[in-house]
């Protein structure tokens, strides 16, 4: 008896051991990756800060405007920190949290690379002006694990920051807080938004469907509510929604030579010229003409814009075969020179595209946010008119028919809007170089 009892506690005693070497693995393994973690998530740190800091100084040096070479550093390869230009801030960040090459022992590596193609190539959904990608990498000596035959793991991170427009995900914004109608839709007009409608107004009347009107979007969204007595929506509109801000309010306005005059009070009557870029005090006023408009920025210093004859056209050339160029015009004014609305009516026609890269890439008109007017823009053109671009008229009361093209874009935003016509509202915005128009950004996409 007392054979036995000795075998059973040597058996026991086998089976104690052995499970205390598994259960030691067990917990190694576990401390083990607890430490992993921690490394881990600290070099996403490194590399996400890394990524956005190069990104951000590439936007400050270059407004969003990115060019390799000219103002920021493109290194399609990766390259070991630390690097040049904008990216030496990305390899300084790395470091700041943590990562740098040959850091904890020699066992640190940090690679950058960045670049101006689209999309970026570790964000293939993102459409960018300019990328960086950041990888960091730390191998760590396994502990108690290493007794598994696990002596080292290599932890990685990566992440990618780029530069893009921020974008409009809504074809209208209607940003007056209180009023009543401050959206309307009336008479026979049919407007089809292929994006959202937003309403800021808290009115019980913030938006008003009358006398047959429809309504089609992909969303309509209103703060206050609403009243139809048109036909059917295809989509309800949600009310109670919060308020949606202004998409465009961080886009910086152009800049012009104060003192500057290249036309004063233009008025084109009966003849077909070709303008060109410039600062037009007095603005332009049109009738019974055809004229033409050169790529570029055009100033609309006091006297705004007008033409509202059926025998008038205004169009844009386009410079480039794949549909580049377009104009811009910034509405504004000065103390000699008194602000006036933009006037598009009559049956004239308007053939008018914004420009598809710069700083004003997408904005058609671009109204001083500084006026305060009761002034009334109406931009109706005839039945042939196509508008491409941003209508951006935050301080106005703003008239509006027509459509854009049906490869084309057409965004509105208005203190408050009344749609007239058949209007047609696209968001094809493939011919802009950045993919949407919007102040330029720069931000994690990876």
């Amino acid at each position: 008896m007392k054979h036995k009892g000795k075998a059973r506690r040597g058996q026991a005693l086998i089976m104690i051991t052995t499970s205390l070497i598994a259960l030691c693995g067990i917990m190694g393994l576990a401390v083990d990756l607890g430490w992993g973690y921690f490394v881990k998530q600290s070099a996403q740190r490194a590399a996400d800060s890394a990524a956005l800091a190069a990104a951000e100084t590439a936007l400050s040096a270059s407004g969003g405007g990115a060019t390799c070479v000219t103002n920021v550093t493109c290194q399609a390869a990766p390259v070991v920190c630390p690097a040049s230009g904008n990216l030496t801030n990305g390899c300084e960040y790395a470091q700041s949290n943590g990562f740098q090459p040959g850091g904890a022992g020699g066992n640190q590596n940090v690679t950058i690379a960045a670049g101006t193609s689209s999309p970026a190539p570790t964000a293939p959904g993102m459409r960018v002006k300019y990328w960086v990608t950041v990888r960091a990498t730390q191998t760590a000596p396994q502990l108690f694990s290493a007794v598994l035959g696990n002596p080292v793991m290599t932890v990685s991170a990566r992440a990618t920051a780029g530069i893009f427009s921020s974008g409009a995900n809504g074809c209208i914004y209607v940003l007056d807080p209180a009023t009543g109608n401050a959206m309307v839709v009336s008479g026979s007009a049919t407007v089809n938004s292929a994006c959202g409608v937003y309403v800021d107004s808290n009115n019980s009347k913030a938006l008003v469907v009358s006398g047959g009107a429809c309504l089609t979007a992909s969303g309509v969204n209103v703060v206050g509510n609403y009243t139809t007595d048109s036909c059917p929506t295809n989509t309800t509109p949600k009310t109670g929604v919060p308020k949606q801000p202004d998409p465009f309010s961080q886009m910086q306005a152009p800049t012009y030579p104060p003192g500057t005059c290249d036309h004063t009070n233009l008025s084109i009557s009966s003849s077909s010229p070709t303008l060109g870029p410039g600062v037009y005090c007095g603005g332009i006023t049109i009738s019974n003409s055809n004229v033409t408009f050169q790529p570029g920025q055009y100033i609309l210093l006091g006297g705004g814009f007008t033409v509202s004859d059926s025998h008038s056209t205004v169009t844009n050339l386009l410079t480039g075969g794949d549909g580049s160029g377009g104009v811009s015009f910034y509405n504004t004014f000065d103390a000699t020179h008194a602000y006036n609305a933009v006037t598009i009516s009559g049956g004239a026609q308007a053939v008018l595209n914004a420009p598809t890269d710069g700083p004003m890439e997408g904005i058609l008109f671009f109204q001083d946010r500084s006026v305060v007017t009761s002034k009334k823009d109406t931009i109706s053109g005839g039945s042939s008119s196509k508008i491409d671009g941003v209508l951006y008229f935050p301080k106005s009361n703003l008239v509006y028919s027509g459509g854009s093209s049906l490869d084309g874009y057409t965004t509105i935003v208005a203190n408050t809007l009344t749609v007239s016509g058949n209007s047609t509202l696209n968001d094809n915005y493939s011919s802009l170089a950045d993919g949407a128009p919007g102040p330029k950004i720069a931000a994690l996409i990876e």
